[in-house]
């Protein structure tokens, strides 16, 4: 998986890509403690959460780019090779089921953290209901995303911080829904009425 980085937290998300042992790699990347102990028999890792501790600078002789980590969610502690195909990182997870909860009606009644916010998510917003936008902090959105909320409905005008309700915006704002004009900031009422 690309993007995964030393440090990072990700989920087993495949299993079959693990490697128990595999001496020459643990003992070049300084972790020949995978290789003295036995801290991975058959255990099943799949969905646990684990610590990104290194990854190989480039493809290893199989082919494949991998990684040690180690559990940090596990009452019994595993260290561990893995590709890095069998992971993801857990801040995908999270946003995934995010937009499948939003998608599935659950409704959101609070502020998303802006880790969280990503384009998929804002898109589904904007496409579902574009009221929710106000639980999505301001400064992650683009004029882009404004111009297809007032499209849709320019009674939405009210719902972006006056500040960024520009002269293009507020025209199309007035264009979709006449009583817009009550949401146009007091500068720009002449250049669009």
């Amino acid at each position: 998986m690309e993007g995964v980085k030393v440090g990072d937290i990700c989920k087993v998300v495949n299993d079959s890509f693990t490697y128990p042992t595999y001496d020459d790699f643990a003992r070049k990347a300084g972790h020949i403690d995978i290789a003295n102990n036995d801290y991975f028999e058959d255990e099943v890792v799949k969905g646990m959460q684990v610590r990104v501790l290194y990854i190989a600078p480039h493809e290893y002789e199989s082919r494949i780019i991998l990684a040690i980590v180690e559990t940090t969610n596990s009452p019994k502690y595993f260290k561990f090779i893995i590709s890095v195909k069998g992971l993801i990182l857990v801040r995908e997870c999270v946003l995934n089921t995010v937009v499948q909860d939003y998608l599935s009606g659950i409704p959101l009644t609070r502020i998303i953290p802006d880790i969280f916010v990503d384009e998929l998510l804002i898109q589904a917003i904007i496409g579902r209901n574009p009221l929710d936008l106000q639980y999505i902090n301001a400064t992650l959105l683009t004029d882009k995303h404004y111009k297809s909320v007032i499209r849709k409905d320019g009674g939405l005008l009210g719902l972006l911080p006056e500040a960024r309700r520009t002269l293009s915006l507020c025209r199309i704002a007035i264009k979709e829904e006449p009583y817009a004009q009550k949401f146009i900031p007091e500068e720009l009422r002449c250049s669009v009425i």
